[in-house]
């Protein structure tokens, strides 16, 4: 009888363990999906931003520069 109560409460002490372990680990869970949600809005601000500028560089390249090739230069300019 007493290694059967032995048996039982070793078996309670695991069941706690485990209990204790699974909420442990659904809290890592929890917190590693809101760190992948920010990750994403953070890739996607990244995204935008590199989408913004590769846009502006095209305008530099492609429609500024060709008229910024006509101007005189600075020394031209200054008379010497």
């Amino acid at each position: 009888m007493s290694s059967c109560m032995n048996c039982v409460c070793s078996l309670e002490g695991e069941v706690r363990q485990i209990d204790a372990s699974l909420e442990s680990l659904k809290q890592k869970l929890s917190e590693a999906r809101s760190s992948l949600s920010r990750l994403e809005e953070s890739r996607m601000a990244l995204e935008k931003d590199i989408s913004c500028k590769t846009n502006s560089l095209f305008i530099e390249r492609e429609k500024c520069m060709i008229h910024r090739k006509r101007y005189p230069t600075v020394s031209v300019l200054s008379g010497y």
